[in-house]
């Protein structure tokens, strides 16, 4: 017998108003009453949910933490800071993994940028025979627990014995380990495949790619790797293979980027040969059998030809994170025997002052595409960097100089800022670039489950 049977609706609503977020967020899984009385009453503060964009971590090629392009701060906005200054090793390597919901998933560490909070995950034993990614799913409104997947894949340069190569892709069932903060510890955990494999292993591991995005959408986690989509469903223990549209030519040099947009999940790819094309599919589940419909096609080409920048900052300032904090706190070694002090001597070391400029993300009518006066863009590379959580915009790289959000519903791109880390083309090899980037909700919601220092071990 819950409590709802005892006290009347109003009580209940007063003391259930009186727990902290996290564990209101934890009492709506108690039954459908104390949901209904909690979402009817409006009790859990939408402040503090991860409804909206803060900004974009970026993990460039070489840096040892991510980089954070953020959109200006407003009074009912707070800044969030995109230093990690508070991790427990300051020289280890922090890349960004995955998000959800205002968690960063670091290779060792859960992160809150928002509250400044971090956690380690416990060591878990190398994948055998395979490799393997982290994702991690967290709704706060669901539960103030998170857990972490890990998802094992195929590479090019594996090694597989005759009948191996003839084995179906993903197996059946797919044994994964799953973090649970709620058990603080990892399992191991079965899921059982519905419908057809992505492939035989064989034809597989000639697709490999680095790109492994993901997005977390009613319960169930999309994970994307080469030419399929894998939907894992957490409550029942079920997944299937969702292919990649039709039209996609694999043959062409493609980037992509799958993730949560305005109607669900997206999934963008970009040829990145001649025309510049770029594609944006939503998955529809509502038949039998999920498919992609295409959303929206367009040459980005000659629109790059006519569009150019000229604000040196703003309207989003990147907050130049790692030469910010290794100058003030290190000073010392960087990569390839370079150090700060040398890099002291060159270039502009005043960190950028946030510039009071408008970003209309609720305006498609602001037209960027034909300046007058603007120098022909040749020669650019464009980066995926993700898709706007609540509105239908993909973000890109323009060479890794510019941020630009570009308007599906309208084709027209935004100039958003610089995005080139200082110093960077002296700290990374020839041809650096973007790894990943991931679009940052920021979460306010509490504290995290500790874990006991003797279950987790740093890395360097």
């Amino acid at each position: 017998m819950t409590i709802n049977y005892l006290l009347p609706d109003d009580v209940l609503a007063d003391v259930l108003g009186r727990l902290p977020p996290r564990s209101l967020a934890a009492a709506r899984c108690v039954c459908a009453a104390w949901r209904a009385t909690i979402d009817d009453r409006r009790l859990l503060r939408t402040d503090l949910l991860p409804l909206s964009l803060a900004g974009i971590f970026i993990h460039f090629d070489d840096l040892r933490f991510p980089e954070f392009f953020s959109r200006p701060s407003t009074p009912t906005t707070p800044a969030i800071s995109g230093k990690l200054d508070y991790m427990p090793n300051k020289y280890a390597l922090y890349a960004v993994n995955d998000h959800c919901n205002g968690l960063l998933l670091l290779y060792t560490h859960v992160v809150n940028p928002a509250t400044r909070r971090c956690v380690t995950l416990p060591l878990l034993p190398p994948s055998r025979g395979t490799f393997s990614d982290n994702y991690i799913v967290f709704d706060p409104t669901v539960s103030p627990h998170y857990e972490v997947i890990r998802i094992s894949y195929l590479m090019c340069n594996m090694r597989l014995d005759p009948i191996i190569r003839e084995s179906e892709w993903p197996p059946s069932p797919f044994l994964l380990n799953v973090f649970s903060s709620a058990t603080k510890q990892w399992e191991d955990r079965l899921f059982v495949r519905e419908g057809e494999a992505a492939g035989t292993i064989g034809d597989l591991v000639k697709l490999y790619s680095r790109q492994h995005y993901a997005a977390y959408w009613h319960g169930a986690l999309y994970v994307h790797r080469c030419n399929y989509v894998t939907r894992l469903s957490l409550t029942d223990g079920k997944y299937k293979v969702i292919k990649n549209p039709q039209d996609i030519d694999m043959s062409k040099c493609l980037k992509f980027y799958l993730g949560k947009s305005e109607n669900g999940v997206y999934l963008a790819s970009l040829e990145q040969e001649l025309d510049l094309q770029l594609s944006v599919w939503i998955l529809n589940e509502s038949c039998a059998k999920a498919k992609w419909v295409l959303k929206h096609r367009n040459n980005l080409k000659p629109l790059l030809s006519r569009w150019g920048y000229h604000q040196v900052n703003g309207p989003w300032i990147l907050h130049d994170v790692n030469y910010d904090l290794y100058r003030k706190n290190f000073g010392g070694p960087w990569f390839y025997n370079v150090t700060y002090d040398d890099l002291l001597l060159e270039g502009n070391n005043e960190v950028p002052v946030e510039d009071k400029y408008e970003w209309y993300s609720d305006n498609d009518d602001v037209d960027h595409d034909t300046q007058d006066g603007v120098e022909e863009q040749s020669h650019v590379s464009i980066s995926l960097l993700g898709f706007h959580p609540y509105r239908e915009i993909v973000f890109l790289s323009l060479s890794c100089e510019r941020g630009v959000a570009y308007h599906l519903n309208s084709s027209k791109m935004q100039d958003l800022g610089s995005i080139f880390p200082q110093n960077f083309n002296q700290v990374s090899e020839v041809g650096g670039g973007i790894e990943a980037s991931f679009p940052y909700t920021p979460c306010w919601i509490g504290e995290f489950p500790e874990i006991s220092s003797e279950d987790h071990l740093y890395r360097n």
